[in-house]
């Protein structure tokens, strides 16, 4: 009987110039970056508006037909039609949960392995399988850790508010699943605390949903529009975060 095979993919060919070619991408690489863009493990997904937070599995992402039509540079009309081919082929299904529609691509664990730390990429004498190897994969970028966060506390503002240090843990998250190579260290991961006290509470959320939302490595201020103001995506903030906050 044939036995079926996998090949995995470095997380690090999505930086490459072969996959950031400017054109619309194909069906067979747009199946592919869903598999890339998906859950590694247990995750929470929180909304913009901090409102709704749900758990998501390994396997699954929240991604609008608009993020993906942009980042495959297709229509809205060829993002949706897509998806009805995955479900009916039966390689991904879609739930609304708690309003959310989580997509959950269903050959993911079969291909990707269960086993998320099975191999030494980084060669640094952690051996297949080892329970340090994952522990030091996890508490490198665990924010919620209590030292830390007291830490964070003291010197950075922003940590009083827990929709802060929940986005702030979401970004995190993000580069996590980009790969080991993208998880900062701490002092990097404080510099770009630093920076995103340059701002109000209110840009700084902005920021940091857009790095979230384009899977971007580093926070970046957005730039003057034409129609009064630099942070038109915030005004949904500013309930949460009004004007003249303080956190003293």
């Amino acid at each position: 009987m044939y036995k079926q095979t996998y090949i995995k993919i470095n997380r690090a060919y999505f930086d490459s110039p072969f996959w950031n070619e400017n054109r619309p991408r194909t069906k067979a690489e747009a199946y592919i970056d869903l598999f890339q863009m998906a859950t590694v493990s247990v995750n929470k997904y929180t909304t913009p508006d901090f409102r709704t937070t749900i758990n998501l599995t390994r396997g699954e992402g929240v991604w609008s037909i608009r993020f993906l039509a942009k980042r495959w540079k297709w229509s809205r009309g060829k993002v949706e039609s897509f998806f009805k081919i995955l479900k009916v082929r039966k390689k991904a299904r879609q739930e609304l949960r708690q309003g959310i529609m989580v997509t959950f691509i269903t050959e993911y664990s079969v291909s990707q392995g269960s086993d998320i730390y099975k191999k030494d990429t980084k060669q640094d004498g952690v051996k297949t399988g080892s329970r340090r190897g994952q522990d030091k994969y996890k508490n490198a970028n665990n924010v919620k850790n209590v030292k830390t966060k007291e830490i964070y506390k003291e010197k950075y503002p922003f940590f009083k508010d827990k929709g802060f240090i929940q986005l702030f843990n979401d970004y995190l998250d993000m580069r996590k699943n980009k790969g080991k190579k993208f998880m900062p260290t701490d002092r990097a991961k404080e510099l770009v605390i630093i920076k995103l006290h340059k701002y109000d509470i209110r840009t700084a959320v902005t920021m940091l949903e857009r790095s979230i939302v384009n899977n971007w490595t580093d926070v970046y201020e957005e730039k003057s529009n034409n129609k009064g103001g630099s942070y038109g995506q915030i005004k949904r903030h500013n309930n949460k975060y009004p004007e003249g906050t303080s956190f003293d």
